[in-house]
């Protein structure tokens, strides 16, 4: 089973901070793909069973990216976010062997170094 950690909190909407921690990342040379956003799941749905919201005007979202570098296995970045706050996790799969060089360089891109989310 996954397990995640947070590794950072922004006071900004979900999508947005995912796509700049997306450009971040590409700035730095990795490939970054999204397999999941909540929003456009649930846009199939026509009722919102949210434990925050409840209603259609819920905004929770839940974004998954994909980090590549030159190692084939890549490294997962949760964002979860609702009411203009977003946790960043990082996660990881047992067995999941990711180089520490790229922990660094993926985090660097994400939240250090410079770049951030302004």
């Amino acid at each position: 089973m996954a397990a995640s950690e947070i590794i950072l909190q922004v006071n900004m909407d979900c999508a947005k901070t995912a796509s700049l921690a997306a450009e971040n990342l590409q700035a730095a040379s990795f490939r970054v793909v999204q397999t999941f956003d909540l929003q456009a799941a649930r846009s199939t749905q026509s009722t919102c069973s949210c434990p925050h919201h409840g209603t259609d005007l819920c905004d929770c979202q839940m974004l998954i990216l994909l980090v590549y570098g030159i190692d084939l296995n890549p490294i997962t970045l949760l964002f979860h976010g609702r009411d203009q706050q977003t946790q960043i996790h990082w996660v990881t799969q047992p067995g999941q062997r990711v180089n520490p060089d790229m922990e660094l360089k993926v985090w660097k891109a994400v939240a250090g170094d410079g770049l951030c989310f302004a």
